[in-house]
């Protein structure tokens, strides 16, 4: 739902200039938004349980589909830089007894 949010900020007028604001500040302001929620939303992929080559790939489709829209080019590059220095993420085991609450990990 987040990352959701986020590309309806992202994309506020990417299909209608109309949406723009007409006053400077205003669009500095909106621009602002759309920059925090670019660089939000790229660092959030970063952290998913997946892959390090499935999350580079979320990142570069999103660069992807937006080529002239520098907030995206810019988080995403930074976004892929701290990805590539992270460590691949392998996936553990949850100890049954975390699960039920119980010390044995027994269900009764």
């Amino acid at each position: 739902m987040a990352l959701r949010h986020d590309l309806n900020v992202i994309d506020w007028y990417k299909d209608d200039p109309r949406r723009r604001p007409a006053d400077a500040n205003a669009q500095r302001d909106l621009d602002s938004v759309i920059y925090s929620a670019s660089s939000g939303m790229t660092q959030y992929i970063t952290s998913f349980p997946l892959r390090k080559r499935d999350r580079e790939a979320i990142i570069r489709k999103l660069m992807r589909d937006r080529p002239f829209y520098s907030p995206i080019q810019r988080a995403g590059e930074k976004a892929l830089k701290i990805l590539d220095s992270m460590p691949e993420y392998v996936p553990t085991a949850i100890p049954l007894a975390r699960l039920t609450g119980t010390r044995s990990g027994a269900l009764g």
